[in-house]
């Protein structure tokens, strides 16, 4: 709905993009498909939080110059434990489902 907005306001349409599921049923179904070809039409800018999610846009039809990778993480400067935990170079946290396409166990190993 946003799409539209945007293009109708002449206004900017920039994607954040999370999602690594190509084959997710979403994609299939008439109503969400037209809104996904819409968007990857008209957006004018996406924004990735990693390099799978860049290659699941690409996958959608894409083109890689219109896609920017910014890695969430935590400013370790501006957070402090207020449990006296000390971050060593090799701690690290997790939060979220252990899924394969997090890629968790490629951390691990």
């Amino acid at each position: 709905q946003f799409a539209k907005f945007a293009k109708k306001n002449n206004k900017k349409l920039i994607v954040y993009v999370y999602e690594l599921l190509s084959e997710h049923i979403v994609y299939k179904l008439p109503h969400y498909r037209h809104n996904h070809l819409y968007v990857t039409k008209t957006a004018d800018l996406f924004i990735s939080v990693s390099n799978k999610a860049k290659e699941h846009l690409i996958d959608l039809g894409v083109s890689p110059r219109m896609i920017v990778t910014v890695y969430p993480g935590i400013d370790i400067e501006k957070f402090q434990s207020q449990i006296g935990i000390c971050l060593r170079q090799r701690d690290f946290i997790f939060v979220g489902r252990l899924d394969d396409h997090k890629g968790i166990l490629q951390v691990i190993d």
